[in-house]
């Protein structure tokens, strides 16, 4: 069952330069209870969708073309601004990659935890304020609960400071958590933690979860699907194992072919070229330039193909096999 669709989700940006096109007629969805990774390199659209969902986009500058973000069969692109603020802050939640970005450095870390748990449950009592930042801290595994509320953020290590994020996300029990880039800048080790916290958290409060990344490591691991986009299109949609054993679009080979292997000796692949100008966004398909496939039709025209009823790939190379 899905708890959250997007469908043909068009979002550019005013800048100086022009329109930038920052995603382009993306299509999704999230299920209940799993976890899906979104992956790709830098600039590819990923946190511009999370943002969307969570209603996080400047609007000074933002264009919503076309599309829908379905939430429980509400429309939330279409619903008053008020509701749609009400909605989101009760029923999903954002981790972000930095944690010294979002954190107060001057404020300690229980008076922030309590200033979240306050605004997210308006009509609870100051002790039960109080149970809950303990609950929150106790939930995400943090040692010695009340040395770290009296804490500073910098006094933390990051992992410390990720684990106080994710417990601020949950301070509303939300049904959607989405995860950007959580592991960024952290050690092996500490990443680990992270994730597999992430994924007892969804088992145990029964979360939905986006979890982007450009570690595909990192999704091999702890995901259910994966969703592979390019320059603010997806380009390749699949369970997990499909995605590693048989992945089809040039790119994601690419992104594979990318990971360092210890048991091959080979020299250390990478994708020549960079990344097309979206303010001026080739017609066709937008890994052409840096394709070792492409056809001469690539250039100026697309072909989604459903391969299986898991399985999408936006690439011409496979339609005689769809």
């Amino acid at each position: 069952m899905d708890i959250l669709a997007v469908e043909n989700l068009s979002i550019s940006f005013k800048t100086f330069d022009g329109i930038y096109q920052a995603i382009e007629k993306i299509n999704f969805s999230l299920k209940k209870g799993e976890i899906l990774g979104i992956v790709g390199e830098t600039g590819c659209g990923k946190s511009v969708t999370a943002r969307a969902i969570m209603n996080l986009l400047p609007e000074n500058n933002t264009l919503i073309s076309s599309g829908n973000i379905y939430y429980k069969n509400s429309d939330l692109l279409k619903l008053k601004n008020k509701v749609k603020k009400d909605i989101i802050c009760k029923e999903m939640s954002m981790i972000f990659q930095d944690p010294m970005t979002y954190l107060n450095p001057v404020i300690s870390i229980g008076k922030q935890l309590y200033d979240v748990v306050k605004v997210k449950n308006k009509t609870l009592s100051k002790h039960d304020i109080k149970k809950n930042v303990e609950r929150l801290i106790n939930l995400v595994k943090l040692p010695n609960p009340k040395n770290i509320l009296q804490s500073f953020p910098h006094e933390l290590s990051g992992g410390m400071r990720q684990r106080i994020l994710i417990a601020m996300a949950l301070a509303g029990k939300p049904k959607i958590l989405i995860a950007d880039e959580p592991t960024t800048a952290l050690d092996v080790t500490i990443q680990a933690q992270i994730l597999n916290l992430i994924e007892e958290l969804r088992n145990e409060l029964k979360l939905s979860v986006i979890l982007i990344t450009h570690d595909l490591g990192v999704l091999a691991q702890f995901v259910d699907r994966v969703i592979v986009m390019y320059a603010g299109q997806i380009v390749e949609k699949a369970l997990t194992y499909d995605l590693f054993n048989n992945p089809m679009h040039p790119y994601t080979n690419g992104l594979l072919n990318a990971i360092p292997n210890i048991y091959k000796n080979n020299k250390l692949q990478t994708i020549n070229g960079s990344l097309p100008d979206l303010i001026k966004p080739p017609a066709g398909c937008r890994f052409y330039d840096r394709c070792g496939f492409k056809m001469n039709k690539c250039k100026n025209d697309l072909k989604d193909l459903m391969l299986s009823n898991e399985h999408f790939v936006r690439c011409f190379k496979f339609e005689n096999i769809s």
